[in-house]
């Protein structure tokens, strides 16, 4: 009993101690000691320290923020708080929270954006009119904007704000239009002719906006009543001003700078020379009233002049030929009373049953209108065109024919040439070849010809009766010459034949082949002279007084050549067909003015009164597009021929055109 007593004492004594002193309690307190801070864009890792009086916990308010440690007990503390990149444009929060009993404590976190611009749009179409361009762009940095510097038609013109930006560009204007592979002109207002790319950078980013404009559509059209003016070269048809002249206006309807001029050639240079008057008619032009003046003298002779207007577009100062116009006009001349042409009939030559070729024509003592076709000739009815038989003779190749004052008929056979164009030398070749025979049907005999000449032979013509006296004339295209030569008794006289320098043009090629030119006898001697027309650069007619010259003599032996009527430029290659007779005491002459190109055609034929060689006067001029049924060119590039036959009540014309197959008559009536 005693040694229990004596261990519990101390027990008690310390429990009474214990009940006898004051109970301390510790305040619940967490306090953040580390500053705010911005976390890049890539993220991180930061460090928060804390003080808590009591256990605490950590909690992020974002799922991108990983902390820890997320709990402690008091004291000091650190909490490492790990921050995921930011791949978005805007910056971000997040708040991490601290809970120590009944405190809490709050710590910002805030992450930056990745630095960004949004240009929605990146391509622009812009009007060739110009205009601006508005580029939206969303930002969280500052930027440039940089133009090319080649390009000089775009300009910045501002930009503004910083979050939500509006960049705007000037374009200026373009006169560029779209073309084709070959250049021509689409007239495609949807096209793009030209871009640029400008650049938007900042902060290591860079957007590039594509600015595209488009094609400028040029207009250059003739208004009112010469609007037809304005094509009329490539169309075929001129447009004719009236004989007394007068001042002519064309309005323009253009958005292009322009010019206008006639043109006249200058020998001295080869070339064409740009001029404001071409002796008849004077022209002024106004870029700002956009018109065109012409004033034109009168026409005080029988015949039909001609030129053309000349109007391009500039670029920039640079001439641009698919705008503006090429005008072929023609002033009509005066007037004679009582003759006339009545159109009588005309035939396709598949219809005649013809083969298109060399076609040259003649007309046979028994009455039947003559084609060759530079392989036979063709016998068919005057009256209606209709076929009756193709003759052929051995040996003979047909290339010209004609039949003289007697009824012979003449024939010019194809011969080979081969020349040096260079020099005109001949390298090889045979002889011209002429044959004659009193009937259709019989077998044609030679006719010789002393120092012939080379080639075939075009605007072969035979005057008066090669039986008793009469001459031929024609060209002979392997020599580049013209020939005459007087025939009695169907032998060559003393013999005259011209050159290619002897021609009336500037030279040396007076003509090319048998197809750009023609020569006739005036008379049945070459003493009455010659007529001639040839493409050297006036296709004109010319006549030479006295053709005739007892030697090969050339040049200053020659009768000089005498201008009859100025044809102007407009009849071009296709010279090779005239003829001539004495019809009721006159001496009339026919001839055909016309482009062998496809694209125009002067297609006219003159009838003309050369009785008084100083007094020539036309008696008819014909279109024949008006009767016959040609859809462009009325010569070819080949043959045409005309062919002039009396009978007791009027003039018969023929014409043929193998370039559009067609063969057509016409009555002449005084």
């Amino acid at each position: 009993m005693k040694r229990i007593l004596t261990v519990l004492l101390p027990v008690l004594a310390v429990l009474l101690t214990a009940s006898c002193q004051k109970t301390e309690t510790v305040a619940d307190a967490v306090t953040v000691k580390t500053d705010e801070q911005v976390v890049p864009a890539e993220g991180g890792v930061i460090s928060i320290a804390i003080n808590s009086t009591v256990a605490w916990t950590a909690k992020a308010s974002e799922s991108w923020v990983t902390l820890s440690p997320t709990s402690g007990e008091a004291g000091d503390a650190t909490v490492k708080a790990s921050v995921l990149k930011n791949d978005t444009n805007d910056s971000r929060t997040a708040t991490v929270t601290f809970t120590a009993g009944t405190k809490t404590a709050t710590y910002t976190i805030l992450q930056s954006q990745l630095d960004a611009m949004n240009i929605a749009t990146t391509d622009f179409t812009v009007e060739a009119a110009g205009g601006t361009v508005e580029i939206p762009v969303s930002s969280n940095i500052e930027y440039t904007v940089t133009v090319p510097e080649a390009v000089d038609w775009i300009k910045v013109v501002s930009t503004r704000g910083m979050v939500d930006t509006k960049i705007t560009l000037s374009v200026d204007p373009t006169q560029i239009y779209a073309t084709d592979e070959n250049g021509v002109p689409t007239f495609d207002e949807n096209a793009i002719v030209r871009t640029a790319k400008v650049t938007v950078m900042g902060a290591g980013t860079e957007k590039q906006v594509t600015i595209g404009q488009k094609s400028f559509i040029p207009v250059f059209e003739y208004q009112g009543d010469w609007a037809g003016l304005q094509w009329s070269f490539y169309d075929g048809v001129p447009v004719i001003f009236p004989q007394e002249g007068g001042t002519f206006v064309i309005n323009v309807n253009t958005n292009i700078d322009w010019r206008a001029y006639f043109s006249v050639y200058d020998a001295t240079i080869d070339a064409g020379v740009d001029v404001m008057e071409n002796g008849w008619a004077k022209l002024s032009f106004d870029t700002q009233a956009n018109t065109i003046t012409i004033e034109m003298e009168p026409n005080d002779s029988y015949f039909t002049r001609e030129d053309y207007l000349y109007t391009v577009g500039l670029f920039d100062g640079v001439e641009d030929g698919n705008f503006g116009g090429l005008g072929w006009f023609q002033q009509a001349g005066k007037s004679l009373e009582g003759a006339a042409a009545e159109f009588i009939w005309s035939k396709t030559l598949a219809e005649m049953g013809i083969p298109e070729g060399y076609n040259r024509l003649a007309y046979s003592a028994s009455g039947a209108l003559l084609v060759s076709d530079g392989e036979k000739v063709h016998a068919v009815s005057p009256a209606d065109g209709t076929y009756w038989k193709a003759l052929s003779w051995p040996g003979i190749t047909p290339t010209s024919i004609d039949v003289d004052d007697a009824g012979h008929v003449i024939i010019a056979s194809d011969v080979t040439a081969d020349m040096d164009w260079n020099t005109y030398e001949l390298l090889s070749g045979t002889e011209l070849k002429v044959y004659y025979a009193t009937d259709v049907n019989e077998t044609p005999k030679e006719i010789i010809l002393p120092n012939a000449l080379y080639g075939t032979v075009g605007g072969f013509r035979a005057r008066g009766d090669l039986a008793t006296k009469g001459a031929i004339t024609g060209v002979a295209g392997g020599a580049s010459y013209w020939f005459g030569y007087d025939i009695a008794d169907f032998k060559a006289v003393s013999n005259y034949y011209g050159t290619q320098n002897s021609g009336p043009g500037a030279g040396p090629n007076t003509f090319w082949t048998p197809e750009t030119a023609a020569a006739v006898s005036v008379g049945p001697d070459l003493h009455d002279g010659v007529l001639f027309r040839g493409y050297d650069g006036a296709e004109s007619l010319y006549y030479r007084k006295d053709a005739y010259t007892p030697s090969w003599a050339v040049g200053d032996a020659y009768e000089p050549w005498t201008l009859l009527t100025n044809a102007g430029a407009g009849g071009n290659e296709n010279q090779n067909n005239m003829d001539i007779i004495d019809y009721k005491g006159k001496r009339i002459v026919a001839y055909t003015q016309g482009f062998h190109f496809d694209y125009s055609s002067n297609a006219t034929i003159y009838v003309l009164d050369v009785t008084d060689i100083t007094d020539v006067k036309p008696l008819v001029t014909i279109n024949p597009q008006e009767d016959i049924e040609m859809t462009s060119a009325f010569t070819g590039a080949n043959s045409a021929d005309v062919l002039l036959h009396a009978t007791d009540d009027a003039l018969e014309l023929y014409v043929v055109n193998s370039g559009r197959s067609l063969i057509g008559k016409y009555k002449i009536v005084f």
